[in-house]
């Protein structure tokens, strides 16, 4: 029989791709959707840090991340980080494209909140 023979794509790659992200460096900066991030958290150790971006909107009284919006988000993230050649965590912070906001009361050294009232359905 031809075909794939693994039972999924995480074991088929095991480690491969977190000890390719982090040859260079110790540290990660994790834009990608939860699904990616399964690929990478099982081998995150004291030598390897990841800092996972979120971006939340207020929806009903909750916040929430709003899959489309995240996903604007993320890509202007990757521009701003590209544009000011960001070499440190802290300098993320001001990010504000979508008048999102870094949210300190919310985040952690590993997990940056960052929130926005937007109205994303203006014209």
């Amino acid at each position: 029989m031809i075909g794939f023979r693994d039972y999924s794509l995480y074991h088929f790659w095991g480690s491969a791709i977190a000890d390719q992200l982090f040859e260079a460096d110790n540290l990660v900066i994790n834009l990608a959707s939860k699904q990616y991030m399964r690929l990478i958290k099982p081998y995150l150790t004291d030598q390897r840090q990841m800092i996972t971006i979120d971006f939340q909107e207020l929806k009903n009284g909750r916040w929430k991340t709003v899959g489309v919006h995240a996903k604007m988000a993320r890509g202007e993230m990757v521009r701003f980080i590209a544009e000011r050649q960001i070499k440190k965590p802290a300098e993320l912070q001001a990010f504000h494209d979508f008048e999102f906001k870094f949210t300190p009361e919310v985040s952690s050294q590993d997990h940056y909140v960052f929130r926005t009232n937007f109205d994303f359905t203006r014209r």
